[in-house]
C-alpha cells in the first residue's frame, strides 16, 4: 500500500520491500519492548481500560515519537513525505499498544 512511494522517496529498488525473516525478529522485539514500556507508563498514570490506554499510547507517540522523527529528519535531510508515510505507523501501533495493556489493568 505505502511500501511502493516509501521505497520511491528513500530510492530504493522494489526487491527491498519483502523484510527479511531477521528484520521481522528484530521488529517484533522492539515492539515488545515498547509494549513493556508502556505498560509501565499506563501502570503509572493509573489508566484503566482501553480508551485510557489508547489516550496514553497518543501521548507517547506525540510527546516522544514524533519529535524525535521530525526532528532526525530535519537532520539526515530525509523527504517529508517519508516521515509523513512512517509516523501514522508508529501512531497505529502505540494506539493499539496502549489500548490492549489497558484492557489487561
Amino acid at each position: 500500500m505505502l511500501t511502493p512511494a516509501w521505497l520511491r522517496r528513500m530510492g530504493r529498488p522494489p526487491e527491498e520491500a519483502r523484510p527479511t525473516p531477521a528484520q521481522l525478529g528484530v521488529a517484533f522485539v522492539t515492539r515488545v519492548f515498547v509494549a513493556s514500556v508502556l505498560a509501565v507508563f499506563v501502570g503509572w498514570a493509573g489508566a484503566s481500560g482501553a480508551g485510557r490506554g489508547a489516550e496514553i499510547g497518543f501521548l507517547a507517540w506525540l510527546g516522544f515519537v514524533m519529535p524525535l522523527a521530525v526532528g532526525q529528519a530535519a537532520f539526515e535531510h530525509k523527504p517529508w513525505q517519508v516521515v509523513a508515510i512512517g509516523l501514522p505507523e508508529s501512531l497505529i501501533g502505540l494506539v493499539l499498544m496502549g489500548a490492549i495493556v489497558g484492557m489487561w489493568r
